[in-house]
């Protein structure tokens, strides 16, 4: 069959299409999540990722562990202790005081960094280290109109619903003093961190009490300052099975001295205790009972400390290992005593290391379920004691360009999801 025009004009040839070049296929980043109404602060999380820079945390964590991390033997032990945690042998690696140091400037560093932009993406948690504001209705200069209205819906919000805990000028449960006495009581905003041992929690805490006095939203100071507002602090508290006593001790010494974090401005605690093992009953007359790690009443802690937020961070997988019964029994304790408005942040990996087989047919399921099951209840449940404020079923921390490029061993990327959960 020839081709021709239609006023029989010559036949027509046929070329090939025109060759084209070829396109590399570009794959855009995902949208940002977006933040709902009532979880925007009154300052964006983006200046909380400023002071310091994660360059400046990782020269905090080589500070404190320096004799560690120069040692030679460092790289060797860090495998030891990858191996260790491949075969799920976790108390073999927690409770051996020449392989935590090697852990923790392994994974610290990292970790440290991936809980801090965590923490500041959340706005929830980023108001926590914000109180200034709400105390005195300040506004600083650099806010736009719309940040000033998402500030105005959130205390609208926080004014309809329960109180999110925070301690407030005047409030005697959060300080514990006498509102009689002429000076203002102290705000003190309480962190408590389950498995939070290597003080990853407590770098991530600290870099957001810098920043926050760097912006000017809390007064360092334990006095009253010119200006008559209260004095303010942060009090973390840690609890792991490991003697991390030392590390910990470490950490504090480098947060005092190069970051001028003193104890009037960031407390710092550490309870060692095993948070499976159940409270032994008193011993008969004439017998004693030592237990290889003792066992903590979290029950008691929780309502001492009433913490304006719970973190457990690529720990549940651990507990889940070791003792199904008593990690759901840990959470239940949890639930019981934690104060209306607090809230809990639960972190961990996104590999399939955190799938749980469940039910008699063997299916995998993956650990956020079982725990959005167990806190929320099944769906459609309306008497869940917990609400869930943000969640992400798959998040990526990646260090910036350059930043970490002479550790001593490779710092990875991490991959996880996380939960954000306020108590009802």
């Amino acid at each position: 069959m020839t081709h021709r025009s239609r006023s029989g004009g010559p036949q027509k040839q046929r070329g090939g299409k025109k060759k084209q070049p070829t396109r590399k296929l570009h794959h855009p980043p995902p949208p940002p999540v977006q933040e709902e109404t009532d979880e925007l602060p009154s300052l964006r999380s983006a200046v909380f990722l400023d002071t310091p820079s994660d360059e400046e945390i990782l020269k905090l964590v080589h500070h404190a562990l320096r004799g560690t991390l120069d040692s030679y033997e460092f790289s060797a032990t860090v495998q030891k202790v990858k191996g260790l945690l491949y075969d799920k042998k976790w108390l073999e690696v927690f409770t051996d005081q020449t392989l935590l140091e090697s852990y923790a400037g392994r994974w610290v560093p990292s970790r440290g960094c991936c809980y801090r932009e965590l923490f500041a993406h959340l706005g929830a948690v980023r108001k926590l280290f914000v109180v200034e504001q709400a105390v005195s209705g300040e506004t600083p200069d650099s806010d736009s109109d719309e940040e000033r209205q998402d500030e105005e819906e959130e205390e609208e919000s926080a004014q309809a619903g329960p109180s999110t805990g925070n301690a407030q000028p005047g409030d005697q449960r959060a300080t514990g003093s006498d509102p009689s006495t002429d000076s203002p009581p102290a705000s003190i905003t309480n962190i408590l961190s389950l498995g939070g041992g290597a003080a990853s929690e407590l770098l991530a805490v600290a870099s957001l009490v810098r920043a926050s006095q760097a912006l000017g939203t809390k007064t360092p100071s334990p006095s009253v300052d010119r200006k008559g507002k209260s004095p303010v602090k942060w009090n973390w508290t840690g609890v792991d099975i490991g003697a991390w006593d030392t590390v910990i001790g470490k950490f504090r010494s480098s947060l005092q001295s190069e970051w001028e974090l003193e104890d009037d401005a960031l407390g710092v605690d550490f309870i060692q205790a095993d948070l499976l093992a159940p409270l032994a009953p008193p011993s008969p007359e004439g017998e004693t009972s030592t237990p290889t790690f003792p066992p903590i009443d979290l029950g008691k802690v929780v309502t001492d400390l009433k913490p304006d937020l719970t973190t457990i961070l690529f720990t549940l997988t651990e507990l889940l290992t070791q003792s199904r019964p008593a990690t759901i029994s840990l959470l239940r304790s949890l639930t019981a005593h934690t104060p209306s408005g607090s809230l809990l942040l639960v972190a961990d990996s996104a590999s399939d290391i955190s799938e749980f087989e469940m039910g008699s047919s063997g299916r995998k399921w993956p650990i956020y379920m079982i725990l959005d099951t167990i806190l929320l209840g099944p769906p459609g449940s309306t008497s869940a004691e917990w609400e869930c404020v943000r969640k992400e079923d798959s998040r990526w921390y990646r260090l910036p360009a350059g930043v970490g490029a002479n550790w001593p061993v490779k710092l990875e990327n991490t991959r996880y999801w996380y939960r954000l959960y306020r108590k009802v």
